[in-house]
């Protein structure tokens, strides 16, 4: 697992991106006015706003110590079965059949217990990455909606939308700028087992 992998990313994108279209009402928000006027597209690049933003790297320094965590669960679990599995072997001649099988059949259950804890775990602190950008998002509505004003424009697009050409007007450092000043930081919790059960089992 890591930091910015490119499911992340792709979360990363699709959250901030939702912001702007949620602003914006969609692409064809204003049919009667396309057709009076030329539609104004400004631009943001999403990626960019979380990997370099203040917020953005501080979420980012928060999960990669969980992550790392993560990785140190995941060594001492490798170790504690290895130990396990060679005192098996070691002691097989020595047991019965029926001894066998049941010293067989714990190991696997403790296998597949300590697999399952780490998956928990690492969902949990995806979760948690992922209602830190939530609160991001919500701090970008209403700068994306203030940026489009400032440029009379009638749509934001991600600049990953674009397949062919440049961008006329790339407004991400200014809504950077902005998302800056007005937060800096946020408390990145993974999410409690309780937190992960579904809503019908609460």
């Amino acid at each position: 697992m890591t930091v910015l992998n490119k499911s992340t990313r792709n979360r990363v994108s699709a959250a901030l991106l939702g912001a702007a279209l949620f602003v914006t009402g969609g692409l064809f928000s204003a049919p009667a006015q396309a057709a009076q006027k030329p539609t104004v597209m400004v631009f943001v690049d999403s990626d960019r706003l979380f990997v370099e933003s203040t917020v953005g790297q501080n979420v980012r320094d928060q999960v990669k110590v969980y992550v790392e965590g993560l990785q140190k669960s995941q060594v001492q679990m490798v170790n504690e079965l290895k130990a396990k599995g060679s005192a098996l072997e070691a002691e097989k001649d020595l047991l019965t059949d029926s001894q066998l099988q049941q010293r067989a059949y714990e190991y696997e259950k403790l296998k597949n217990t300590l697999t399952m804890e780490l998956k928990l775990q690492s969902r949990a602190i995806e979760m948690g990455e992922a209602r830190a950008l939530s609160e991001v998002q919500a701090v970008l509505k209403p700068i994306f909606a203030s940026v489009m004003r400032a440029h009379s424009a009638d749509v934001m697009l991600d600049t990953s939308m674009i397949v062919v050409g440049g961008v006329d007007l790339d407004v991400t450092s200014e809504v950077m700028a902005i998302l800056n000043q007005r937060l800096k930081k946020l408390i990145v919790k993974p999410f409690t087992p309780q937190e992960m059960k579904p809503r019908s089992a609460q």
